[in-house]
């Protein structure tokens, strides 16, 4: 490359440094909305549910808890009487 070659490169002409991380001015360019991490608010509350496993797993073995139990006193309080021989 010759010395004409390196004063007319159209890269230094147009103030483009080359990186893509950087815009024109050689500043950070700025992020996208598209790719920011929403905020919890807007998160939707069964999404963030679903994030916790462990809270999931709690969930379903109380829920599983207090169904059966709940099924078996109401299963023994209605039997009827034995008669005994």
């Amino acid at each position: 490359m010759t010395d004409q070659d390196r004063t007319s490169d159209p890269m230094t002409d147009q103030g483009l440094t080359g990186d893509p991380m950087t815009d024109q001015d050689g500043t950070d360019a700025e992020v996208s909305d598209a790719t920011e991490a929403p905020d919890a608010a807007e998160v939707p509350f069964f999404q963030r549910l679903y994030d916790r496993p462990f809270v999931l797993l709690a969930l379903g073995l109380a829920v599983m808890l207090i169904l059966f139990t709940a099924w078996g006193l109401w299963e023994v309080m209605t039997l009827p009487e034995a008669s005994l021989p």
